[in-house]
């Protein structure tokens, strides 16, 4: 597949700010037809390796009512769903013990259940079911909160990948931030390794989707955050999902594996991925 020049920005991000990171006009390289659910393809940067859409699609989440992101009407089954993830997320939270928190996109809520009362949460959702089930004050926006608010610690788990002004919202997000604060971003990871090391045609079928506008490489993912006004940026390699989801994969060409195949998770296959540097995700601390 050839090189091919993209005029437009990355992400909305504009041009003359992205040229910081690499000078010059970004070079894209085709690297798949189409994402799963659109005929949108996706484009694989030459100098970053990260992979975006090839045009941005807009998703109206406050349009989405009920819980049909889960493919359910339960809060209880939409929670269970997502608790393997929220359980791991809360072990950050706990071991940062801030007094004032701010999750952004935070969906179904799963991340507060079981947190310290003592601290003081808020969330922003734009999904306006999961806002009415939320068990925090929440915004349907980062715009909404007042100007003067500020937390000691603000998280975002997988979000950054869908919107259309990452940067916007991150600068956002650092502007309520009190001083000494930390903040920890989560993203899908471009590096991936059924992607760039399997190259697995029935997970590159699942994993692209019109939401997911980018998928970010580590230097990706530490420029957003560097001209979004964070410092102290340390990025860590996670794998939310283990041998048995990969061997799953193998076998069937499907997901599911971390739920049919438990007894099969090895903590050394995780290990093995993260010095690879081929995860699944990116986990930044920042301040």
């Amino acid at each position: 597949m050839g090189i091919v020049l993209i005029s437009k920005s990355l992400l909305c991000i504009k041009m003359d700010i992205l040229n910081k990171l690499n000078p010059g006009q970004h070079r894209f390289e085709a690297y798949y037809p189409r994402c799963r659910d659109k005929e949108i393809p996706v484009y694989k940067c030459v100098n970053t390796g990260a992979l975006a859409l090839q045009q941005t699609h807009k998703t109206e989440y406050e349009k989405i009512d009920g819980l049909k992101y889960w493919s359910t009407n339960e809060r209880d089954e939409a929670l269970k769903k997502c608790k393997r993830d929220d359980t791991r997320r809360q072990d950050y939270i706990k071991q940062i013990n801030p007094n004032t928190w701010l999750d952004v996109g935070s969906g179904a809520g799963g991340i507060f259940e079981g947190i310290d009362s003592n601290i003081k949460a808020e969330s922003v959702e734009p999904m306006p079911h999961c806002q009415r089930l939320m068990p925090v004050k929440t915004y349907s926006s980062c715009n909404d909160i007042e100007n003067i608010k500020k937390y000691d610690l603000i998280t975002s788990f997988h979000v950054v990948e869908h919107l259309e002004d990452p940067l916007g919202v991150l600068q956002n997000m650092k502007s309520h931030l009190a001083a000494g604060g930390k903040c920890i971003i989560e993203v899908p990871h471009a590096n991936d390794f059924l992607l760039r090391f399997m190259e697995l045609e029935s997970f590159k079928e699942f994993t692209f989707w019109s939401q997911h506008l980018i998928l970010h490489t580590e230097a990706t993912l530490r420029w957003l955050l560097e001209k979004s006004g964070f410092t102290n940026i340390n990025i860590k390699y996670i794998q939310r999902y283990s041998l048995s989801n990969h061997m799953y994969w193998l076998r069937y060409n499907k997901c599911g594996g971390h739920q049919k195949w438990p007894e099969l998770d090895l903590k050394a296959y995780d290990d093995l991925l993260k010095s690879m540097k081929m995860t699944d995700t990116l986990l930044a601390y920042a301040e």
